[in-house]
């Protein structure tokens, strides 16, 4: 099991780096493409949409064709994607390349979420996913660091030669995880009767949205205080550290349920975006608050995706799938929807409004019905 846990923690940190790595990087691509750092990030949409298109459209195949297959198959087409991404000539193949890379991604992540609930032992899935989510620590930690200090002494393009060569290797080594199939392909939007799904998906939104609302702009913002991209690597990399050191903290969520834990969780996260709000017009506030960011974003994100995996019975594939198809929704509506909001108050009133979305979900796990507990083995 660790074995399989491990490589699909790496797969989620590939596909998690390239969702994260234009924001911090934003300024380079955009000298050398001729694009504004602001602009640079629609590439970012153009992920996005991509990536729920796939979660709605492809990854209902992981029921059918096995989440293993479907993985490895994913991992090899974002290779090729991200190659395409590093060697774009201009603005234009950057979207189009980066729409590859999120087809392939709206298979990935759900089929990671899928392996990581079936190879857990009993009693120990919220666990398991904890540490696959533990995947986005890489992103943040090595990947996105990384980056940055690649794109600050060498260009941008080795990011993504990086991260292709990544995917590659993973998709070879992930011949042993297991090919699980159900009868039939549950379409998504089939899955939305079901109890607790869709509640639970308007949550994820929120939280994305708070989420990709307020990092997408993290590089525009550093040029505006005048930063370099290596000193721009420093939040992110606090972040990444608050991400991973949470992970303690997954055992505490299979005890206390979501009704139990996520009215804290969820206010903790809206009193760090209150922070970056207010202490984002230093590096130092920046990367404190930022570490808090991370903190609670992971026991969030363990919470929420372990209720979808809960409630989405035989039809995970297609639940997760929808999650996934949500969770990049939530990069458009981000990375454009409030563009306008940085526009006119900058990062701050972006986290601002980040904070009134994860507020509403602790409203929410205060009032709700749902008591039951986030994962159950």
């Amino acid at each position: 099991m660790n074995r399989n846990l491990n490589l699909l923690m790496a797969a989620v940190g590939v596909v998690g780096a390239n969702s994260l790595v234009l924001a911090p990087v934003s300024a380079a691509v955009g000298q050398d493409l001729g694009q504004a750092p602001a602009d640079v990030m629609q590439a970012a949409a153009a992920f996005g949409v991509a990536t729920a298109v796939s979660a709605l459209f492809l990854a209902p195949l992981i029921d059918r064709i096995g989440a293993g297959r479907m993985m490895r198959l994913a991992l090899l087409v974002l290779s090729v994607a991200l190659a395409a991404s590093g060697l774009a000539p201009d603005f234009g193949w950057l979207l189009a390349a980066q729409a590859g890379a999120g087809l392939a991604s709206g298979v990935a992540l759900p089929a990671a979420y899928a392996l990581a609930a079936e190879v857990a032992p009993p009693g120990r899935a919220a666990a398991a996913l904890g540490r696959v989510l533990t995947g986005w620590t890489l992103a943040l930690v090595f990947g996105v660091t990384t980056s940055a200090i690649l794109a600050d002494l060498l260009n941008w393009r080795a990011v993504f030669g990086l991260t292709a060569t990544a995917a590659l290797l993973l998709a070879i080594a992930g011949r042993g995880l297991p090919d699980t199939r159900a009868d039939r392909i549950t379409l998504p939007w089939a899955a939305l009767p079901r109890p607790g799904v869709a509640r639970g998906l308007l949550l994820q939104l929120a939280m994305m949205v708070a989420f990709y609302g307020t990092y997408s702009f993290l590089g525009a913002h550093l040029d505006r205080l005048g930063l370099s991209t290596l000193q721009g690597a420093i939040p992110v990399l606090a972040y990444g550290i608050g991400f991973g050191l949470a992970g303690r903290f997954d055992p505490w969520l299979d005890r206390r349920g979501y009704g139990g834990a996520a009215p804290f969780v969820f206010a903790g996260v809206a009193a760090s975006l209150v922070a970056i709000a207010t202490l984002g017009g230093t590096l130092t506030g920046l990367t404190l608050a930022f570490f808090a960011w991370g903190l609670a974003n992971h026991l969030g994100l363990g919470l929420l995706v372990g209720r979808l995996t809960t409630v989405a019975g035989a039809q995970r594939g297609a639940v997760l799938g929808l999650n996934s198809a949500i969770t990049y929704l939530a990069v458009v509506l981000g990375a454009a929807g409030l563009r306008t909001a940085f526009d006119l108050g900058g990062l701050s009133l972006c986290a601002v409004i980040g904070a009134v979305l994860a507020a509403t979900i602790a409203v929410e796990a205060l009032t709700g019905r749902d008591r039951s507990p986030a994962v159950q083995g």
